[in-house]
């Protein structure tokens, strides 16, 4: 059950969310704002395009760098969206520096859209939210994402289904042996004329079952095709 703490703080989340009209001035009330115990430094918002990957659509104070990060690497933020959990994150700077963050993934629904990065004071005792339940923060998340839907920045990603209440999972049975094949190719980093040579097919129909495995891994590339399928452990990283 809510705390009434969690009520007002939901409510208020709530109002400092839709009176802002950008995603770098939501930040900015954020980390000025009591709502996070005074432990933030900096905020982040970041969105999922419809190629599965994080794109920054608006910061204030300090913030981490990602790169060109997609939700199926190996990395804190895409491991929080993949889990649709909260998670407290240490992220190691290029300059080999440490922040602590609160990664809260942002869902519509059952469809994560994106993420919002909490970065917390160094001198804080406990991190943003702390004393926050799971429950009080997906609420927050919900309505983050709604308000994201709403400047028309949460996109779907075509990588997730609603219906199942998460990320469609691919397995091995919904592959036949031939596209396993050319999706081995594609991570490797094959053309289709390479991949076809090797499997005595014509290009053309390398271009068809390509088009059937981005269907089944819920993707819209090569490069994101491999990736999804290393992570659920179809097929082995690439061997060159």
């Amino acid at each position: 059950m809510p705390t009434e703490y969690e009520f007002d703080l939901v409510e208020n989340y709530t109002d400092l969310v839709t009176a802002s009209v950008s995603a770098s001035e939501m930040c900015k009330k954020l980390v000025h704002s009591k709502l996070s115990g005074n432990q933030t430094v900096g905020a982040q918002l970041l969105a999922i395009d419809n190629q599965a990957r994080f794109g920054l659509v608006g910061s204030y104070g300090k913030t981490v760098q990602f790169g060109n990060l997609s939700v199926w690497d190996e990395h804190p933020f895409s491991e929080t969206v993949r889990n649709g959990e909260t998670n407290h994150v240490s992220h190691h700077e290029p300059d080999g520096s440490e922040v602590k963050v609160l990664a809260i993934p942002l869902l519509k629904g059952q469809e994560p859209v994106g993420l919002m990065a909490v970065v917390s004071n160094p001198s804080a005792s406990e991190p943003p939210f702390g004393k926050v339940s799971t429950l009080a923060l997906k609420t927050l998340s919900k309505i983050t994402a709604l308000w994201l839907d709403s400047l028309g920045l949460a996109k779907s990603s075509g990588s997730f289904s609603t219906q199942s209440g998460g990320f469609e999972q691919a397995s091995p049975e919904t592959l036949t042996s031939r596209q396993m094949l050319i999706l081995q190719g594609l991570a490797d980093g094959k053309t289709n004329a390479q991949i076809a040579q090797e499997m005595i097919l014509s290009e053309s129909t390398i271009r068809q079952e390509t088009v059937k495995i981005f269907r089944a891994l819920g993707v819209h590339g090569r490069a994101e095709a491999a990736k999804r399928a290393i992570h659920l452990g179809l097929i082995l990283k690439a061997a060159i």
